[in-house]
């Protein structure tokens, strides 16, 4: 399966069928990454092979596309609209048709993510994609396929299950926040499973962003949101917007917990009033929290206590 290199025309491979296709999209024109692309393969042509499977079909094209989509793309762009870019000569290693749609998916991965030409995104989704079709072609329980797929990407059958439940997920910004970093894959799937509105994510996603958190953070901070939401019936984008809220929202749960039941029994107030109104000291200790209101208590009855000279 090693297969042989030679060059071969362009014009050959079948660029219309992406059954191996990785990638989500064509690489945006204007990056940078594809425009330096593009500019070496117009001064030295394409330098790594291509990979190709021999087609055994004889209504398509010699050869199927496995590995190289995005340089393709970058050289059909390089040769620009006065080009034969069908007569363009391009260094393949060339695979015969009995290579199994396993084992070029396999080839497929390597390849990606050697370069690291993948997003995770684009692995979540291919993977989803192996999937439907294993589960079109019958005989693999769910546990199996995830099985199989692990041992296409060279995974664990855990981080698939995440890769899948990843790709179902469907709200643009989360995926545009795992793609920029500003959370994990980990915390977009902690958001993806609640039906939050989209003007509460954006808020959520906009306050990380200010605010990043590492993973074990995130998990203590989104447990705290929850729990606010919960207790006082506001909004997520409520709670975000309530004063010190990162602060608050930051503590141990325990201790959050503790300090707002312990403001409530003290003031009487309830939820609402106490995230909004006493949320400065929600980031106090207990012990503070306390010494404050007494010394707030003595200065109030001083003052009432107290009368102007005439």
């Amino acid at each position: 399966q090693n297969g042989t290199i030679q060059q071969i025309n362009a014009g050959e491979i079948d660029l219309e069928e992406g059954q191996f296709k990785l990638r989500i999209d064509e690489i945006d024109s204007n990056s940078d990454e594809f425009v330096q692309l593009v500019e070496s393969i117009q001064k030295n042509k394409i330098l790594n092979n291509i990979i190709v499977r021999k087609s055994n079909d004889g209504n398509r094209k010699p050869y199927q596309l496995i590995s190289g989509f995005r340089r393709m793309t970058a050289l059909k762009a390089a040769i620009s609209e006065n080009g034969n870019f069908a007569n363009a000569t391009v260094p393949a290693r060339i695979l015969e048709s009995s290579v199994s749609n396993d084992d070029a998916y396999r080839i497929s991965f390597t390849e990606n993510l050697a370069r690291k030409d993948l997003s995770l995104w684009e692995i979540a989704l291919a993977c989803a994609k192996i999937r439907d079709q294993k589960r079109s072609e019958g005989g693999m329980s769910s546990g199996q396929i995830e099985k199989h797929i692990a041992g296409l990407i060279q995974k664990d059958d855990r981080t698939v299950r995440r890769y899948l439940k990843l790709a179902a997920i469907k709200n643009k910004e989360i995926k545009d926040a795992v793609n920029n970093g500003t959370i994990n894959y980990l915390d977009a799937l902690e958001i993806g499973e609640n039906d939050f509105a989209e003007d509460e994510i954006t808020a959520l996603l906009s306050h990380l962003k200010v605010h990043p958190k590492s993973t074990r953070a995130f998990k203590r901070f989104y447990e705290n949101l929850e729990y606010c939401c919960e207790c006082s019936e506001m909004s997520l984008s409520a709670v975000l917007e309530c004063k010190n809220a990162d602060e608050f929202l930051s503590l141990e749960n325990e201790e959050l917990f503790a300090r707002v039941e312990h403001l409530r029994d003290k003031t009487g107030k309830e939820y609402p009033e106490i995230l909004n109104g006493e949320a400065g000291p929600l980031v106090k200790p207990i012990p503070a929290i306390d010494a404050e209101a007494n010394k707030k208590s003595f200065q109030d009855r001083f003052a009432k206590a107290s009368k102007p000279i005439s």
